[in-house]
């Protein structure tokens, strides 16, 4: 798990208090979002590639956070299409048909897991290709500053909403 803080000017944390929680969360979980949409398409394209599937499975989630004003945003595999990607010995599951390695009998493993760290099969260790972390090491910088342009861009259109009531 990575965390990441964008701490803006003094003026804009001073600002944020002054504004309705509603338009606030709003304006943070967009920025968040835009930051999140620029690791997505790198973290896609260095996914690898068997048949597409891993790639086309790697979705962009933000939520709140437990933290008062604390968003997080999350590059992962779509919850939606894990069973999809969880390969099981004896059965002949979706997964099987997506090329996910052969496993003994009561095994089971998380295709994007093992892509990304490795895996040990038969006293051989075969290396993983990772994807999302450096994906995420490529992107951090400009994601911190598309974060804290779009929250100021949003509380901009916030604050002359605001003057003009």
């Amino acid at each position: 798990m990575v965390d990441m803080a964008v701490t803006g000017g003094k003026e804009l944390l001073r600002a944020m208090r002054d504004l309705t929680g509603p338009e606030v969360k709003r304006a943070i979980r967009t920025g968040v979002r835009a930051g999140g949409n620029i690791q997505l398409p790198v973290a896609r394209a260095m996914a690898p590639r068997d048949k597409g599937d891993l790639r086309r499975g790697i979705v962009l989630r933000v939520g709140k956070r437990n933290r008062a004003g604390s968003y997080g945003m999350a590059i992962m595999v779509d919850p939606k299409k894990a069973d999809f990607f969880r390969a099981r010995s004896g059965t002949a599951s979706r997964a099987r048909k997506s090329r996910t390695r052969k496993i003994k009998k009561g095994e089971q493993y998380f295709y994007p897991a093992a892509q990304e760290f490795g895996w040990l099969a038969g006293g051989t260790h075969h290396p993983g290709h990772p994807y999302l972390r450096p994906s995420f090491d490529i992107t951090h910088g400009q994601m911190g500053l598309k974060i804290e342009d779009t929250i100021w861009r949003k509380m901009m259109e916030i604050w002359g909403r605001n003057a003009t009531k």
